[in-house]
């Protein structure tokens, strides 16, 4: 096949995102909901997409002074469209996480995706987060992404 034979494929896409964090606290350990819906607009149209990631968080070593806030990360995201066929992915994730203060952190993660059919996928990723603390009412109640 050469060059001009292959057909572009846009994957181009533009997305609005609505969503709510929840957080449970277990002894150390924190379970993160996040429930979101997105609008989707790409090449072939408008779409929407409902996700919800679990995300469990449990720390590595006691917290103290000296303690770098390493934790253990495992995440599972189900992704659910609008279409015939509303089953769009789910992807499962596990790794390590470091907190560099109460605004930053990182993690180091292994995901595994698995699409509508039989196929899946496999991707190591590093996530920065920056939560710039920002909340029009009662920043003292804000729930923060970053495990404090």
């Amino acid at each position: 096949m050469t060059a001009d034979q292959v057909e572009k494929f846009d994957n181009r896409e533009n997305r609005l995102y609505q969503q709510v964090i929840s957080t449970q606290k277990f002894n150390r350990a924190r379970l993160i909901h996040r429930y979101r819906i997105e609008e989707r607009w790409t090449a072939t149209g408008f779409r929407l997409r409902f996700r919800y990631l679990a995300s469990l968080r449990l720390p590595l070593a006691p917290k103290s002074n000296l303690n770098p806030k390493w934790y253990l990360a495992i995440k599972d995201e189900i992704r659910i469209s609008d279409q015939p066929n509303p089953f769009d992915s789910n992807r499962v994730w596990g790794g390590v996480g470091y907190i560099f203060n109460k605004n930053l952190g990182g993690e180091l993660l292994w995901m595994t995706q698995f699409d509508g059919g039989q196929n899946r996928s496999n991707y190591v990723a590093f996530i920065l987060r920056h939560d710039f603390g920002w909340s029009a009412d009662h920043p003292e109640r804000r729930v923060r992404f970053l495990p404090q």
